[in-house]
């Protein structure tokens, strides 16, 4: 995805639309909505997660080389899960350190050209992550 094209837009303004969403629901919402809402983005970044991998699986190109290692990617994804569904201080403090170390390191690599699942994947779903 080519950085502001028309899809790359499109994702900027779904993650801003539901990171004003997220921040207004939070605020004003009861306290079961909102813990709803966060484990439905917490199942929802689970199975974005999983499905990288099933995704690797059925396309025949999983290898424990490249997919078994917990990558920064995995951290992310895992700990964002696991901070909206218990809400525990330490996920939350870990998701803001795996996303810290990971859109430093992006921010670096935002010149790549992603043509592939495997690599639009961790890119969506941890640009999510900040809304953990």
């Amino acid at each position: 995805m080519r950085q502001f094209s028309a899809p790359h837009l499109a994702a900027l303004a779904v993650l801003a639309i539901f990171g004003a969403g997220s921040v207004y629901l939070a605020r004003r919402a009861r306290r079961p909505v909102v813990i709803a809402y966060a484990r439905g983005l917490a199942v929802l970044i689970a199975a974005g997660w999983a499905g990288e991998y099933l995704a690797d699986v059925l396309n025949g190109i999983w290898s424990v080389r490249y997919d078994l290692p917990l990558q920064l990617t995995d951290a992310v994804s895992v700990t964002a899960a696991i901070a909206l569904w218990t809400r525990r201080q330490l996920a939350i403090e870990l998701t803001f350190a795996f996303v810290g170390e990971l859109l430093a390191a992006l921010t670096i690599l935002h010149e790549v050209v992603l043509v592939d699942v495997r690599d639009r994947a961790p890119i969506c779903l941890h640009r999510g992550s900040p809304l953990a």
